[in-house]
């Protein structure tokens, strides 16, 4: 099961008006354990 979660980011200069930049964190579950294969 894969989990991706999209967080919007406010620019450093606190502008809401321009387009933020998007970081995206991917969460791995294996029922075996983590990264096994």
């Amino acid at each position: 099961r894969v989990i991706h979660e999209t967080t919007p980011i406010v620019p450093a200069d606190g502008q809401q008006g321009q387009s933020g930049l998007r970081d995206t964190l991917v969460l791995t579950y294996r029922a075996a354990g983590f990264q096994a294969p």
